[in-house]
């Protein structure tokens, strides 16, 4: 075993594990009910089998178990579910058979038997038929409330508010993270893993606010936000290469936990292979065992190589490593160079930034391209002069595919006077002037961010 790690808990071994058979139980039982079979061998079997399941999940959690379906995703005692793709199809199935009668919530109670789950399965069945849903007193079936399993911040009234309270609570576990990894305290990793998941969500939730959070690279002079700052870039790039939310999710976690070797006790000279060896070791100890931990060490392991130009090339040459460790590395050499305080040239405009990525061709320029497709040619964040004098905040690519005239909020016009609230225009889709110039960070008297999300935040 690696020095520092442990495995996981027996406990929440067991109770994923359960959370898988249990769901096939209950498909296999939904599958009997439809085929008029309730009364075979097969069908009393899969009842007395998920009963079983079923009030073990209920000792591990303490009281009923809670089964929920919110925007297609299936959620087991108020977490979103751990499995591989086959139990995601199979919790997937067991959601539509409930959607089929308006159900979106099943509460099940630690007492259950077979009988309560096959009573339950005529239930539903007269319910397919038009009847009313009636359900035995050990089960439950309703609707679930939306906020009780929506991701921390998606409370607010607008796309804005939303993703800035969701920024700003991550900026505050990870800022607790940073700080107890310099006196090398690890906390338990698993609210910073539903974060993961909330951020990989809302990256495939196609709203626009999520890429304007990069507005706010500019003003990242710690570790912590350049790490945010990272994952949101990642999920950008990544989210072009896949729709698979449990990828995306750890993509995202090893960008929130990469600078941690960084920042791990008092700050001491490390040489190159050591700083490597000692990053492995950290993330295995932050995963223990499960598989997704070593696919996130990995990751982390490969990224920090290829920050080490000492070390030289990655795996001597003899392998590529995995994309997502690229695409990790890519990122955070350009928000290095964008942030306030980076290990690189810093400062720079989000443009120059990915200009000099291109020039320097340390990656591979169609990873480079891929990242300006994400975040535009002239990214998200970067200040712009229009032609007219009028300046703007880049706010996302063109509709329109015109590289040069993105979409952009414009917060002051010719003659300098603020423009509240910010006019939000496509200038490919208007008879707006084009753009005269970058605007230098050195030159901006405002936070980028602001143009989105108000001086408020």
């Amino acid at each position: 075993m690696v020095q520092g790690t442990q495995p996981p808990e027996p406990g929440t071994l067991r109770l994923r594990r359960l959370f898988g058979p249990t769901l096939s139980s209950l498909a296999l039982l939904f599958t009997e009910a439809e085929a008029s079979r309730l009364d075979g061998s097969e069908a009393l079997s899969a009842a007395e089998q998920a009963a079983v399941e079923l009030r073990q999940l209920a000792q591990q959690v303490g009281g009923p178990v809670r089964f929920a379906y919110v925007g297609g995703l299936p959620y087991v005692a108020g977490e979103l579910l751990e499995t591989d793709r086959a139990g995601y199809l199979v919790a997937q199935e067991v959601g539509e058979r409930l959607a089929a009668v308006g159900v979106t919530l099943l509460v099940v109670s630690a007492e259950v038997t077979s009988h309560d789950l096959l009573e339950l399965m005529r239930a539903w069945l007269r319910a397919v038929g038009g009847e009313p849903l009636v359900t035995p007193p050990r089960v439950a079936l309703g609707r679930a409330p939306e906020l009780t399993f929506q991701p921390p911040g998606a409370h607010g009234e607008s796309q804005a508010e939303r993703s800035l309270q969701l920024y700003a609570l991550s900026l505050a576990q990870l800022e607790q993270l940073y700080a107890g990894a310099a006196t090398r305290e690890l906390p338990p990793l698993r609210a910073l893993r539903r974060l993961a998941q909330r951020w990989a969500m809302a990256a495939l939730s196609g709203e626009e606010s999520f890429l304007q959070l990069h507005a706010f690279a500019s003003r990242a002079t710690s570790a912590h936000e350049r790490a945010l700052q990272s994952a949101v870039l990642l999920l950008a790039l990544a989210r072009q290469l896949t729709r698979d939310r449990r990828l995306l999710a750890e993509l995202a976690l090893a960008a929130l936990l990469a600078p941690l070797p960084g920042v791990w006790g008092a700050p001491e000279v490390r040489e190159a292979d050591q700083r490597l060896e000692h990053a492995a070791q950290l993330m295995l100890q932050a995963g223990s065992w499960h598989p997704s931990g070593w696919f996130r060490a990995a990751l982390v392991m490969e990224a920090t190589w290829l920050g080490a130009s000492e070390l030289g090339p990655l795996y001597r040459g003899r392998a590529q490593g995995l994309l997502g460790a690229r695409l990790l590395h890519l990122v955070q050499r350009y928000v290095a160079r964008v942030a306030a305080h980076g290990v690189e040239p810093s400062g720079v405009t989000p443009a120059a930034a990915l200009t000099a990525l291109f020039e320097e061709r340390v990656e591979h320029p169609s990873l480079v391209r891929l990242l300006a497709r994400a975040i535009g040619v002239i990214p998200t964040g970067s200040v712009v002069e229009l032609s007219e004098g009028e300046w703007a905040v880049v706010a996302a690519p063109s509709a329109m595919g015109d590289v040069e005239r993105p979409a952009v909020a414009v917060v002051t016009d010719s003659e300098g006077r603020a423009l509240s609230p910010p006019a939000v225009v496509d200038l490919a889709q208007t008879s707006l002037s084009g753009l005269r110039r970058l605007v230098p960070p050195a030159e901006v008297g405002f936070d980028p961010g602001s143009a989105f999300f108000g001086e408020e935040y």
